[in-house]
């Protein structure tokens, strides 16, 4: 670890410069990042790695989502800071390891914390941004000292949650430039309210007026190219996810024993109504077993869904011990299982402007993928087709017995043709050039330095 890198660095501190020949010091502005990142501060992680190997330093801003974690923490690329918000103590709900008596004690708390920032939000303000700005007068506060204090060249705010977009807007940031970076779309978001959309809109246009650059993923093209977002598409740059990148960290530890002699297939990340739905796997995998019977699936993260949960429940009770299916685990371990496991399996969203991010990771890893659509064409398609270990199909061939035992067919001779491979990162990157995280951030310092 070094310590906190407040100065403007040269590329002799790092490794030669990013093109455009400039440094800079740079503040990313996200949601979660320690002690575990999600998917969101996995990709800022990654970025910040590349941008450190050319020299540039960098820190976050991140909320304090755990007790008990110091204000900063260095790392590898500058330093972590974390502030509080009173707004997230109102969940009812008991935290893991809290004793009775002291969730008893909280809820008074947690009920008037609920109440206050009911009052200062829409009804709409939770689902959609998570936090109001308005009870978020600490992280506005730390942030301005932040940018005050060490002189910032650009902060770069990044959502979702669209709360973060919302106080870096409304930040006094020192004559820092601001750039909104969208992993997430927010006016177009498909689980947001549409008899909201409108407010959204209006929102987010505001914030942009504000902003001198922003970054989205390409598949929000059409988003920007065909709503009010087109009086500012001067200011956005598409850029493909910063985490097609091999090294992700030391793989943790495999959270669920793989037996011997097997071949496992594994599912990485959450399951939703009207995000994704697994019934298509499930149904190609009951095939796939009938043909092998070693196969073995293994579905991690959080499900959720009145339709999930029907569809999980009655494949388990079809499958037995070949379905294994998880909660969330840490990403180490994820790393970890995926690492152990002969092939990758991923879900295409019901939604066309946003893409699992996993499917990188899986990438990244060298993994056989699976990757089953649920649009015509798919926004994984300009990964897919460039992977040479994937196989691919859309939900409409997957439709007929015919078609699904075809398909499981092809499945299981791609799987053990694969079986204990992994593809080196030399040939990634050969396939997947202009894709990866060290391309990404080169278009990135490129960008900010354009302006």
């Amino acid at each position: 670890s070094i310590g906190i890198c407040n100065a403007i660095v040269t590329p002799a501190r790092g490794g030669p410069a990013l093109k455009g020949g400039w440094a800079t010091n740079i503040l990313f502005f996200d949601y979660q990042h320690i002690p575990v990142p999600d998917a969101n501060g996995n990709c800022v992680q990654t970025l910040r790695k590349q941008l450190k190997k050319r020299g540039v330093s960098s820190d976050v801003l991140s909320f304090r989502l755990t007790k008990g974690l110091p204000d900063e923490q260095p790392d590898a690329c500058g330093t972590v800071y974390l502030e509080s918000t009173w707004a997230s103590a109102r969940g009812l709900r008991p935290a893991e390891g809290t004793s009775f008596g002291r969730y008893v004690l909280h809820l008074p708390f947690a009920a008037a914390a609920r109440i206050a920032h009911r009052l200062l939000s829409d009804a709409y303000t939770t689902p959609e941004k998570v936090f109001s700005w308005k009870a978020c007068g600490r992280m506005k506060k730390k942030l301005e000292r932040l940018c005050s204090q060490n002189r910032y060249d650009w902060v770069v705010a990044v959502s979702g949650p669209y709360c973060v977009h919302d106080i870096a807007c409304c930040a006094d940031l020192s004559q820092a430039r601001l750039a909104l970076y969208y992993f997430d779309p927010y006016s177009m978001h498909a689980l947001f309210s549409p008899k909201n959309r409108e407010n959204r809109m209006r929102q987010e246009c505001k914030n942009l007026e504000r902003a001198d650059r922003a970054f989205a993923s390409p598949e929000h093209r059409e988003d920007w190219q065909t709503t009010a977002l087109s009086h500012y598409i001067h200011k956005v740059r598409f850029v493909p996810y910063p985490n097609l990148a091999p090294d992700k960290g030391s793989p943790g530890p495999v959270p669920v024993p793989i037996a011997p002699g097997g071949v496992s297939l594994v599912y990485l990340g959450a399951l939703h109504d009207r995000v994704r739905y697994p019934e298509p796997l499930f149904s190609l995998f009951g095939q796939m077993v009938a043909l092998e019977p070693r196969l073995r699936l293994f579905v991690v993260g959080c499900k959720s869904g009145a339709e999930v949960g029907r569809q999980v429940r009655n494949a388990q009770q079809r499958l037995g011990e070949h379905l294994v299916c998880m909660d969330a685990v840490p990403f180490p371990q994820a790393m970890g299982l995926l690492q152990k496991a002969d092939c990758a399996v991923n879900l295409g969203n019901c939604m066309k402007n946003q893409m699992p991010s996993k499917l990188l990771d899986y990438i990244s890893a060298g993994k056989p993928i699976l990757n089953l659509s649920y649009n015509r064409p798919c926004n994984t398609e300009p990964y897919i087709a460039r992977y040479p270990w994937a196989l691919h199909f859309y939900r409409d061939e997957l439709e007929d017995a015919a078609g699904l035992r075809r398909a499981a067919r092809k499945a299981v001779e791609f799987v053990l043709s694969h079986r204990g491979e992994c593809l080196p990162w030399s040939e990634i990157q050969r396939h997947m050039q202009g894709f990866t995280a060290k391309d990404a951030a080169e278009r990135f310092y490129a960008e900010l330095g354009d302006v």
